[in-house]
């Protein structure tokens, strides 16, 4: 059985760190629990398990890899330890410097070689991450702790089962675990792991966003197959109505003409890129027929909600909440006011 770890103190990652070694430890991750790897945590670090041996992963994070800057990081990188370069491209020389140096690679486009020693060599696609998608700027910056947060906020008054919320962003239970350690130190939750009440979501407001596109049209009835909308499955991945249609399904006094234009979330960037290819981008917010997100963590369209009367699957409140909170003009007074009692488990923490 294999392990694996993304050391987060001393010299290879620290929470204070940049975005981009974030992103890198989250990715690896991701590609590492998806090549089916088995994940453990040791206190704060993760280490990668081999014939009883606990084995460090440095990272070291690119954007482009050629075999020029490869060849540069090996000239500067110590003899020894399992080295890893995640790059959004790595080419294929530099692949090769990389394989015949010895280290492994993720290279984001889809493919990830692990190689520990001439018994253990691990080479296969995995799915490809996009890097386009939007990045966190706010005090919780690695998707792991995003995911803990929303988790913790979807229902405040219970503790977070970790394995469940890890397999439902697509991440280890080691991610999750290391990323509780990190809320807890930073004071973004309680001893228990639960939310804090407006500590924890002004946190999650600040780290929370999304990539919003103004759509030429709605969907339909007629298109809802090939966009996944997945309408009669609200269990299952799909389009979420979120925002101030949303807020209104779930109790939120808000008026708003007729006209006003629905507000969706989606689950993937796959669906997110086919609705602009299918219904067409505006470039102007100014008059759309609905508009499009998809978020870091797309918890806001992979559970949704049916109310009696509402043309669309909900989204949860706290993610409605969470885009309210974007507009700085209005939403403060909305979210004051607006005390939504479901569904169950769920207390609001604006």
């Amino acid at each position: 059985m294999v392990m694996y770890s993304l050391l987060l103190t001393g010299g290879i990652m620290r929470a204070t760190r940049t975005a981009m070694d974030n992103s890198a430890a989250d990715d690896l991750d991701a590609a590492l629990h998806e090549a089916g790897q088995v994940t453990q945590a040791r206190g704060r670090a993760i280490a990668l398990k081999i014939d009883g041996e606990n084995l460090p992963l440095f990272i070291y994070p690119v954007a482009v890899a050629s075999q020029a800057s490869v060849a540069a990081i090996l000239s500067h990188s110590p003899e020894v330890g399992l080295k890893v370069l995640v790059g959004d491209r790595i080419s294929a020389d530099a692949r090769a410097t990389l394989d015949e140096a010895g280290w492994s690679w993720l290279d984001r486009r889809g493919e990830i070689s692990l190689r520990v020693n001439p018994r253990f060599f691990v080479r296969r696609s995995v799915a490809p991450i996009t890097r386009s998608s939007p990045q966190v700027n706010g005090p919780v910056r690695s998707r792991a702790g995003i995911a803990y947060l929303a988790a913790a906020l979807e229902r405040p008054l219970d503790a977070q089962v970790l394995r469940a919320t890890a397999r439902r962003a697509g991440l280890s239970h080691v991610a999750l675990s290391n990323a509780k350690a990190q809320l807890r130190e930073a004071n973004l939750i309680d001893s228990s792991g639960r939310a804090i009440e407006h500590v924890t979501f002004e946190a999650l407001s600040e780290s929370w966003v999304q990539e919003v596109v103004s759509l030429r049209a709605a969907p339909e009835a007629a298109n809802s197959a090939v966009l996944g909308v997945n309408a009669e499955k609200p269990d299952e991945p799909g389009w979420a109505l979120t925002d101030t249609l949303a807020a209104i399904a779930w109790g939120a006094a808000i008026t708003v003409k007729s006209t006003y234009p629905p507000d969706f979330a989606v689950p993937t960037r796959q669906i997110f890129d086919r609705a602009i290819h299918v219904l067409g981008a505006n470039n102007s917010f100014e008059t759309p027929l609905a508009t499009i997100s998809i978020s870091q963590i797309p918890f806001d369209a992979d559970r949704r909600f049916r109310i009696a009367g509402v043309q669309h699957l909900l989204t949860h409140p706290l993610y409605i909440a969470l885009a309210i909170s974007r507009d700085r003009a209005r939403g403060p007074e909305i979210l004051a006011a607006w005390n939504p009692t479901k569904p169950e488990g769920f207390e609001r923490t604006w």
